[in-house]
């Protein structure tokens, strides 16, 4: 059965050792034999490794008494270690192990997490929410590694406030690295739920769209906007992240495609809203026109917002 305690110095010698082999065996297929050998190099300095054992909120995990797992995290929110056993890769310890270091992070009333996180580890990361905030190339000892901080706010701490305060909402390039983060979330959040995929979708004439996106330090909420002619435009595929829903995005998307909107000269703005979402826009002033219709399998009702007023 898993265990996870709080490590001891005792438990030094064998986390360097699982430290180094995990590197050597999990890591080696995504960096080079002279980044795998400074990387592993790191677990040499014992006493270095007991400072932060004593001074970090750190884990270890076992199995039968053995030592399978290792985690820490500072009491500012830092992962600093999230390493698993080369022989006990995919069976939920480093997830378990993050259970822990984010219930850490509760209790000390954090707003985030955050981690540099290896190209081995950045698809767990994501899976678990992460998402990177800053992307830099490292050099150690005269060789180079690609690195990222990736980043997860703890969602009670972030109100509707701090959303107002810190979200930008802006316009996108087409063919941007932003626009692909807009397809990865549009996919995610509309398209994969209902087992389709945004990237069978006709995507060409998106070129000639207005992209708007809602950025928290990456991007968490999108809108688009599709001309219908000189006083017409459609709002669609407004997307924004799950555990961020509810916060006052989507408002935040919607009333500044309205004052753009305005300014471009349209008068008045469409859309194929989702049974489910109607409510929201109806108290941002949008209204019903005609009978429920199937859209991407799902319950619509066409919706209409006369920009200056009926």
């Amino acid at each position: 059965m898993l265990k996870i305690r709080k490590a001891t110095v005792e438990d030094a010698d064998s986390i360097r050792e699982l430290f180094r082999d995990t590197i050597t065996s999990v890591n080696k297929k995504d960096y080079d034999e002279k980044q795998i050998a400074i990387w592993a190099s790191g677990s040499e300095n014992k006493n270095g490794w007991e400072i932060k054992i004593t001074e970090q909120n750190f884990l270890v995990a076992e199995i039968d008494s053995k030592i399978v797992g290792f985690s820490s995290i500072t009491d500012e929110g830092y992962i600093d270690f999230m390493f698993t056993h080369k022989d006990h890769q995919h069976q939920g310890i480093a997830t378990k192990m993050l259970f822990v270091l984010e219930e850490i992070a509760n209790e000390k009333k954090l707003e985030k997490v955050w981690a540099e996180v290896s190209i081995t580890a950045r698809p767990f990361f994501y899976s678990k929410g992460f998402r990177v905030t800053e992307r830099f190339e490292k050099e150690v000892k005269g060789v180079k590694f690609d690195d990222c901080i990736m980043t997860k706010y703890i969602e009670h701490h972030i109100s509707k406030y701090s959303m107002e305060k810190n979200i930008e909402v802006r316009l996108i390039a087409h063919g941007s690295s932003e626009y692909n983060a807009e397809l990865e979330l549009r996919n995610k959040v509309l398209r994969i739920p209902l087992g389709l995929n945004v990237y069978d979708d006709d995507l060409s004439n998106e070129l000639n769209h207005f992209h708007i996106g809602a950025f928290y330090n990456e991007l968490v909420g999108v809108l688009i906007l599709t001309p219908l002619s000189k006083s017409e435009v459609k709002m669609r595929q407004v997307a924004v992240e799950e555990e961020l829903q509810g916060k006052g995005i989507g408002k935040m998307l919607v009333d500044f495609s309205e004052k753009f909107s305005r300014e471009k000269g349209f008068e008045r703005i469409l859309m194929h809203a989702r049974d489910s979402a109607v409510p929201f826009y109806e108290k941002l002033g949008y209204r019903k026109e005609g009978d429920m219709f199937t859209e991407v399998t799902i319950p619509h009702f066409k919706l209409y917002k006369n920009l200056y007023g009926d």
